[in-house]
């Protein structure tokens, strides 16, 4: 296998806010199968690739963890776990993974939640980038 050395993990299932007010245990499986599931089977795959510098990888937050908002608790449970996994991983493999908290974005994801105002993510996205390359 070649050599991995920047790996982008921006898998997502749809967002979407959550109805009702009870806990929606099949929402936050959902999420958790790609933020936490998914992204750990990638790491355990690709970690060992790379010879004597390791892959780094890119794990992509959200925001809502810190400064939550109603109707996305699975959603944010999910993605909680997914850093905390991302913080596991890095100390199980020695690895780099960067999680950043991404702001509220004009996204594919959020363009049914109602968000016309938010700006363009591509001026952040591409400073995320190259910090990413520097790291």
């Amino acid at each position: 296998m070649t050599a991995f050395s920047h790996v982008y993990f921006f898998a997502s299932a749809p967002i979407s806010r959550s109805s009702g007010t009870a806990w929606n245990h099949e929402l936050f499986e959902k999420y958790s199968r790609v933020y936490v599931r998914a992204f750990a089977a990638l790491v355990s795959e690709l970690a060992g690739f790379g010879g004597e510098s390791k892959p780094r990888f890119f794990y992509p937050s959200t925001v809502f963890v810190e400064q939550y908002e109603r109707g996305f608790a699975e959603y944010v449970c999910a993605k909680a776990a997914g850093e905390a996994v991302c913080d596991q991983l890095s100390l199980q493999y020695g690895i780099c993974i960067d999680r950043p908290r991404l702001p509220r974005m004009r996204t594919d994801q959020t363009s049914g939640l109602g968000e016309g105002t938010l700006g363009d993510p591509f001026p952040f996205m591409l400073a995320l980038a190259r910090r990413f390359h520097g790291l």
